[in-house]
């Protein structure tokens, strides 16, 4: 009979719903079998956790709105569109328009600064309503309102054209081939100070006023909304993975999905046939019957139950919650294997009229009167406001949904208590330099660029004992987003099979 070797995978996001699914992709010639279980905490899937139905009047259908937003972008994402083309979800160019927005100090005044209508660039800019002054001109005099459009259009030509510059630029620096050799080491701050343009015909020109302005106004609060953090982690973000971000998708589509999310999670959970859902993992431990192999308890239905004979656990959770289960097992590993553990506790830190399908809203720096009048709203507010950008997305509804709806994440001025059909409150990883540093110990690259996992992957008693690996966004190289999921989940998922005898396909 085939030998059966037990495998946990803690965490049903995206990275423990891969590692399971080619975990349970069964070679029925191989000699040794896997046995996937597949644990959450809560009743539903976590990939699907935070998404709400929204019922279509007047039909048996409800509308699917994936919470938070997936879309993708072609370049950026290469092995998560492979996992999706081999699974067969469907998905869908949609190139995003997008507008950026200044909170003014003393009021709750938007001023729009910029609408980009997206598709790398290609598609232009166009003219916010603030210039335009449509609203107020409409009972001035004709003449009157002739000379300030023709103002105001010479004012927006004149705009353009240091922007292009700037454009064009960012696209030159974020070229692997211009990069400077220390741009591994450097933040985004830093980055900005030392790209700025010192020339004396630059400055003759005013570049580097329009460079900064550039940065602080488009770069900044675009990062603030991919990264979902604060200006300070972006201020100390490394530079290269933001680079890579801006180059590597350049000329391609955002993609969405045309069945959301619960399409994906049906397909990869299809082959899983041991899912425990409701089950927070309570601790993880040696096997009583056998100290070589792990032992997983879990609550399900409010009493403790207990999964014994894991030779290998993944953990697709967040790191920081990963480590404190760890913490009864660790006193079983040797030292050596013990600290490699706590060096896992180190890879990471973490942060807790003028339309466009995305648009981003900062706010002045001193937003004080603002912030005391929405003090009782303060749930729904993020603080201090200034820091982060409020990207609301214009989701794109069915024929006969009736109203618009809108995904708001980090809001900065509090939605009507009647208008909020759901609230969800996410975490995700943040990247310092430090932990980038550390990353290798979770992650490397060879010189030709493949991926392979670090010397903290697999800990473990001892070479004949069970083995803990790690995967999800923050165990991979960039930014934290779900190619980091994919990719970290397909290698430890190869690396448990080459490790248990099973014959592994290249995936990548």
């Amino acid at each position: 009979m085939k030998k059966t070797v037990k495998v946990a995978v803690i965490g049903s996001g995206l990275a423990g719903l891969t590692a399971a699914y080619h975990l349970s992709q069964d070679d029925l010639e191989a000699e040794v079998g896997l046995e996937v279980h597949l644990f959450e905490k809560m009743s539903t899937f976590g990939m699907d956790a935070s998404s709400i139905s929204l019922p279509i009047p007047g039909t048996q259908d409800d509308w699917r709105v994936d919470v938070p937003m997936r879309s993708f972008l072609g370049g950026a994402y290469p092995q998560l569109i492979r996992l999706y083309k081999s699974l067969g979800v469907s998905f869908r160019a949609d190139d995003f328009t997008y507008s950026f927005s200044q909170l003014s100090s003393h009021s709750r005044k938007i001023t729009t600064t910029i609408l980009y209508n997206g598709s790398s660039g290609k598609r232009g800019l166009s003219m916010p309503s603030s210039m335009r002054g449509d609203s107020s001109l409409k009972h001035e005099p004709w003449l009157f309102r002739t000379i300030t459009l023709i103002w105001c259009w010479g004012l927006y030509m004149a705009m353009i054209p240091p922007l292009a510059i700037c454009y064009l630029r960012l696209l030159c620096l974020s070229m692997p081939l211009f990069r400077s050799k220390d741009i591994k080491n450097m933040t985004f701050k830093e980055w900005a100070t030392k790209s700025t343009p010192k020339g004396m015909i630059s400055k003759l020109l005013s570049l580097d006023v329009a460079w900064t302005q550039f940065v602080s106004e488009i770069m900044v609060p675009l990062f603030l909304a991919v990264c979902t953090t604060s200006e300070d982690d972006i201020m100390g973000h490394p530079i290269e993975e933001i680079l890579d971000y801006i180059w590597f998708p350049f000329g391609t589509h955002h993609y969405l999905l045309e069945n959301g999310v619960r399409d994906v999670v049906r397909r990869l959970t299809a082959g899983i046939k041991e899912i425990h859902l409701g089950a927070p993992i309570s601790s993880i431990e040696p096997d009583a019957h056998d100290p070589r192999l792990i032992a997983v308890t879990c609550v399900t239905g409010g009493m403790l139950q207990t999964f014994a004979g894991f030779e290998h656990v993944v953990f697709a959770t967040q790191a920081n919650r990963a480590v404190p289960l760890l913490e009864t097992y660790a006193s079983s590993l040797p030292l050596e294997e013990s600290q490699r553990l706590a060096e896992v506790r180190q890879q990471i830190e973490y942060s807790v009229a003028d339309r466009r399908d995305l648009n981003l809203v900062r706010c002045e720096p001193d937003v004080l009167d603002i912030k005391e009048r929405l003090e009782e709203d303060r749930l729904y507010c993020m603080s201090p406001m200034h820091a982060h950008a409020m990207t609301t997305h214009i989701l794109r509804r069915p024929a006969r949904y009736p109203s618009p709806v809108y995904q708001t994440t980090n809001p900065i001025i509090p939605p009507r208590i009647d208008s909020i059909i759901s609230v969800s409150k996410l975490e995700r990883a943040v990247i310092t330099m430090e932990s980038k540093r550390a990353l290798d110990g979770l992650y490397t690259e060879d010189d030709a660029g493949m991926g392979r996992l670090g010397r903290l992957q697999g800990i473990g008693q001892h070479s004949a004992g069970a083995r803990i690996w790690f995967c999800g966004a923050y165990a991979c190289k960039g930014i934290p987003l779900l190619e980091g999921c994919v990719v970290s989940a397909r290698l430890v998922a190869e690396e448990i099979q080459r490790w248990t005898g099973v014959s592994v396909t290249d995936r990548r």
